[in-house]
C-alpha cells in the first residue's frame, strides 16, 4: 500500500474496532444514536479508502465500496448509499483491472434508486454516467463495425444526456458544462456536426462564465477537430469553408491556452 492508504487502513482499522460492539448485534436489532454514528465513521472511512485506491488505480477499491455500503444500508442512511455507489459505478467505469461496464451501469442505476426523488442534481449525475456507459459502449461496438450495436449505444446515449441536460439545475453550472461537451462529442462522432456545434459552444459559454480559460480552449480545439474532419469527408465547394472554421476554433483556442 502507499502512504496514504496505509494511514487510511489504520483509520478504518481503529473504527472497525470502535464500531464492532454494535456490529455484532442482529442485522434487525435498533441502534441507539452513538452506535449508529460509530457505524457511520467506520463506512466513511472505509469510503474514503476506497476514494485513495481507485485513485491509484487499485481494485480493491471494489470490496471497500461494498463494504461501506452495506454499512450505510444497516444505519438506514440512503443518501450516503447512494453516494458510495456512484463511486463503486466509478471504479468498475475507471479501473483498467475491473473494467466492467454492465457492473459500472448496474452501480449508477442503483445510485439512480436511492436518491432522492427531489435531489435533482445527484440524480442528473447518475443519468449522466449512465449515458457515458453508453457513450463508451457505442465507441467500442464503432471500433468492431458493429453499426447495429453502435447505433442504438449512440441513440442511447444521447436520450440519458439529454435528460440529465433537463434535470440538472440551471445554477449547477459546473455540471452543466460537462453534458454540453459530452453531446457535443457524441454529435461529433456521429457526424451531427451542427448539432454538436451547439452544445460544445454552450460549453463554451459556461466555462467563460466560470473563468475556465483552459476549458474553453479545450472545448474550442475540439471544434477545430471536428471541422477539419468534417473538410476531409466533404466536396471540394464546402471544404474550404469548413477549413476555416477549423482555422478560426483553432486560433481562438490557442488564445485561451496560457
Amino acid at each position: 500500500l502507499t502512504r496514504p492508504a496505509a494511514l487510511q487502513g489504520n483509520l478504518v482499522a481503529w473504527t472497525q474496532q470502535r464500531a464492532a460492539a454494535a456490529l455484532a448485534l442482529p442485522s434487525d436489532a435498533s441502534l441507539d444514536a452513538a452506535q449508529r454514528n460509530q457505524i457511520r465513521t467506520l463506512a466513511v472511512s472505509l469510503e474514503t479508502l476506497g476514494h485513495i485506491l481507485r485513485e491509484q488505480g487499485s481494485p480493491d477499491c471494489v470490496a471497500h465500496y461494498q463494504e461501506a455500503s452495506g454499512y450505510y444500508q444497516r444505519i438506514g442512511d440512503a443518501a450516503a448509499e447512494a453516494i458510495t455507489h456512484y463511486n463503486l459505478g466509478r471504479a468498475y467505469d475507471e479501473v483498467p483491472a475491473i473494467r466492467d461496464l454492465d457492473a459500472a451501469e448496474a452501480a449508477y442505476r442503483r445510485s439512480l434508486e436511492l436518491h432522492d426523488p427531489d435531489d435533482a442534481l445527484g440524480r442528473a449525475r447518475c443519468i449522466q454516467q449512465i449515458g457515458m456507459v453508453h457513450h463508451q459502449r457505442f465507441n467500442e461496438a464503432r471500433g468492431r463495425e458493429e453499426s447495429d450495436a453502435a447505433l442504438r449505444h449512440a441513440r442511447a446515449a444521447e436520450e440519458h444526456y439529454q435528460q440529465a441536460l433537463a434535470l440538472c439545475p440551471p445554477s449547477a453550472v459546473a455540471d452543466l458544462g460537462p453534458i454540453h461537451g459530452q453531446l457535443g462529442n457524441l454529435y461529433a462522432e456521429v457526424g451531427q456536426i451542427e448539432r454538436a456545434r451547439e452544445h460544445y459552444e454552450q460549453d463554451v459559454q459556461i466555462c467563460e462564465q466560470t473563468g475556465d480559460r483552459y476549458g474553453a480552449g479545450q472545448t474550442r480545439f475540439n471544434l477545430a477537430l471536428m471541422y477539419s474532419r468534417a473538410a476531409g469527408r466533404a466536396a471540394a465547394p464546402a471544404r474550404r469553408d469548413l477549413l476555416q472554421r477549423a482555422l478560426a476554433y483553432a486560433r481562438a483556442s490557442l488564445r485561451d491556452f496560457p
